[in-house]
């Protein structure tokens, strides 16, 4: 038998700390890595179905883990939903700071269009499952979590408000008009723009929002020239 020696050099302690670390970071990454496979498995299960017809073990199967695997990450669904809530919300919030950061307007039209080409790309291109859970979900009253889940959509609102602010200290818009008026039709233009990059997205819309960008692009600063008509000062469209 033979008798290993004791480890007791610098460089001996050294090689065996830095082994333990890359043993935790690597366990880490599979943890974080299992559970990401989890929620989106989650996600196009709720997104395609709805919460209250998925269960786990459908969740569990569509990830390719075994159920009691996610009951080890998650004890229920409620508690799987609500991590899945802020798992897709976190994402969209987080690409849209990033865009954000990366943008100057200089007029509110001009905010709308590029905002609304970033939304058609997230919703057609990189994420459509995500606004597909968002849309079978809206509406449904009952369901667990829903304050949280209008709360995380609801953290992009004040980007919105200090764009409107802007307009209107550019003297875009009317001055006759109470501030709640203009807020609720940028908000209802903008959100059913949104369904109807969806609906295009399907195959059920007119599809003037699939194709090229830039074709797209224009058809958005018309709408939104229609759709913003009744707010904009006369000089401004």
């Amino acid at each position: 038998m033979t008798v290993r020696a004791p480890i007791d050099t610098p460089v001996q302690k050294a090689a065996l700390t830095e082994s333990s670390g890359k043993r935790r970071r690597n366990t880490a990454h599979l943890r974080d890595h299992t559970r990401q496979v989890i929620l989106e498995a989650a996600t196009q299960e709720f997104a395609e179905r709805g919460y209250f017809d998925v269960s786990i073990r459908d969740i569990a199967r569509r990830a390719g883990v075994a159920q009691g695997l996610a009951y080890h990450y998650f004890d229920s669904k409620e508690s799987l939903f609500a991590a899945q809530v802020a798992y897709t919300t976190g994402i969209w919030i987080e690409e849209f700071l990033a865009w954000r950061e990366s943008q100057e307007f200089a007029s509110l039209p001009g905010f709308l269009v590029e905002y609304l080409m970033f939304m058609r790309h997230f919703i057609q291109e990189s994420h459509p499952a995500y606004f597909r859970f968002y849309m079978k979900h809206i509406h449904i009253d009952n369901l667990p979590h829903l304050d949280f889940f209008f709360d995380r959509v609801s953290m992009i609102q004040p980007y919105f408000q200090r764009e409107i602010d802007a307009a209107r200290r550019r003297g875009e818009l009317r001055a006759d008009l109470d501030p709640p008026i203009i807020v609720f039709q940028v908000e209802t233009l903008s959100s059913s723009l949104q369904e109807a990059f969806y609906s295009d997205f399907l195959g059920m819309g007119l599809g003037i929002f699939k194709g090229d960008p830039e074709e797209i692009r224009q058809n958005l600063h018309r709408l939104i020239a229609c759709g913003l008509a009744g707010v904009l000062e006369k000089t401004t469209q």
